[in-house]
């Protein structure tokens, strides 16, 4: 059955490019890499930045108050702001939970930070966490197909805590998806393309063997690749997909948030190209239940 679902403005702000106005590329990357923000005496901030997403790679620094200033405004515009209302949280967290259980996925709030106080209820460990990342997570999966969830391959979203391989920022360990404390309280342009992102590399696990199969030849056969700005970039991003896994996860992401961005990257093209771009989205439409966003 083909649907059209309207892109709600947090997810088409993926469409566009991350900063309007020209800035420092210092403050540029701090912000990109979801640096923390403390006011000091005199006449410094101080900076907490994670220099690869990992708990064990963060390092503090100093930085002038005109530079600290002009990522104090980036900060409140761009990051989740700090939890201030328990009940709000725990609740956006509870409506969160009772989606995902009504999809077969399990929420494990995993708070393993030094910084929490905990809680034996994990729900309670919501307080710490600002609400909008629980209603972002619950309007981005309101949208998805209800096939990509309660698979063998899909069975949590655990939010909080660290991984312990390469992966920086999140990462998809059959079947957890899970989002490090390093999205938690940074951007939400981070955590929603993120989420998308480790979302679909458990849909690279559900596909038939055939549709694997067709995606892998058309990828190899076309070089042309779409890029969405974020973490360290757009160019960066591109790059990242020469690896199929997560190629095949990056254009998850970008088939739920691009909508016409992505049509018109595929218009573009020429011949070969054109042609393979044509059959990733057919093979895609096809796992979503022809559904269309725009």
């Amino acid at each position: 059955m083909n649907r059209t679902i309207r892109l709600p403005p947090s997810l088409r702000k993926l469409q566009r490019p991350w900063f309007k106005e020209k800035i420092d590329p210092e403050i540029e990357g701090y912000i990109r890499f979801n640096a923390k923000l403390s006011e000091e005496s005199g006449n410094r901030f101080g900076v907490t930045a994670y220099m690869s997403g990992g708990a064990d790679t963060v390092v503090t620094m100093a930085v002038d108050k005109k530079t600290g200033f002009r990522m104090k405004r980036l900060i409140e515009r761009e990051y989740f702001q700090d939890a201030v209302d328990p009940k709000k949280s725990i609740l956006a967290a509870m409506k969160l939970e009772e989606e995902l259980q009504r999809r077969g996925v399990e929420l494990n709030i995993n708070l393993s930070d030094p910084y929490y106080s905990f809680s034996n209820d994990p729900l309670e460990r919501a307080e710490w966490i600002s609400h909008e990342l629980f209603e972002l997570a619950l309007l981005a999966i309101n949208i998805l197909p209800q096939s990509h969830f309660g698979t063998e391959h899909f069975k949590e979203l655990k939010i909080g805590g660290w991984g312990g391989g390469a992966a920086k920022c999140s990462e998809y360990d059959s079947p957890i998806v899970h989002m490090f404390s390093f999205v938690l309280h940074g951007s939400k342009r981070n955590f929603l393309a993120l989420l998308l992102h480790e979302i679909g590399h458990s849909f690279e696990r559900i596909l038939s063997k055939k549709d694997r199969r067709d995606l892998q030849i058309t990828f190899e056969d076309t070089d042309a690749r779409l890029g969405v700005d974020y973490l360290t970039g757009e160019s960066d991003r591109i790059r990242y997909q020469w690896d199929f896994n997560e190629c095949v996860a990056e254009n998850y992401m970008h088939y739920v948030t691009q909508g016409s961005r992505l049509l018109d990257f595929v218009s573009s093209l020429k011949g070969r190209d054109r042609d393979a771009w044509e059959e990733i989205l057919n093979i895609y439409a096809a796992n979503f239940d022809f559904t269309t966003y725009i």
